[in-house]
């Protein structure tokens, strides 16, 4: 996998050619702390990051917010392996399987768990079932892809926040919030999974 410049080519290959919801592109840590703060995660929730990257917002959901559990999908293998491999240094495990990770903690019990797999297997894995908070920045069409999902999977109360890209239209966020300087758009989504929601606007 290419990196050059803090971009990561490959990913931007498999979106153009349709084989990702998204190219990656690393969340500012201000913004990771901006999507976690208006997604209202409390301690002892649980969040799913659909598209997660290197990991920077599982870890900083169980680090900084004290959420029970963290779990996320990412395609990109490399982009996994730093995932998890933070997760297991810092004490979070990062192991998927059955048989347990290279912590020695199990899938049940390690804080922070990272898929190799395409976010539309949260729906099919049960994570969503659980998910107080599901994190995206991925893509206009990538939000218009999961929008299905997220509505039949997530339980009443579960929030959605999303960094730049908006869900589609039928959906109303509830808050917006912008980034200082930038301008960049954080919108919250309440009552995903049963369809209601209402909107206003705000600044930081």
């Amino acid at each position: 996998m290419v990196c050059v410049d803090g971009l990561w080519l490959g990913t931007w290959a498999r979106f153009i050619a349709g084989n990702r919801l998204a190219p990656f592109v690393p969340t500012p840590p201000e913004v990771c702390r901006r999507l976690l703060q208006l997604g209202r995660l409390r301690p002892g929730e649980r969040l799913v990051d659909l598209g997660c990257g290197d990991g920077r917002l599982l870890h900083a959901a169980v680090d900084d917010f004290g959420a029970a559990g963290a779990t996320g999908y990412e395609l990109n293998s490399a982009l996994v392996r730093i995932a998890r491999e933070t997760a297991t240094a810092n004490g979070m495990c990062g192991g998927v399987s059955a048989s347990g990770c290279s912590a020695g903690c199990s899938a049940a019990t390690a804080r922070v768990v990272v898929h190799e797999a395409d976010a539309r297997q949260a729906a099919a894995d049960g994570s969503l079932d659980t998910a107080d908070l599901v994190t995206l920045f991925l893509s206009t069409q990538g939000n218009k892809a999961l929008l299905p999902m997220l509505r039949q999977g997530l339980r009443p109360g579960a929030r959605v926040v999303s960094f730049h890209w908006e869900m589609p239209p039928e959906l109303q966020p509830s808050e917006i919030v912008r980034m200082p300087k930038t301008g960049a758009a954080v919108y919250l989504y309440e009552n995903v999974g049963d369809g209601t929601a209402s909107s206003r606007i705000s600044t930081l």
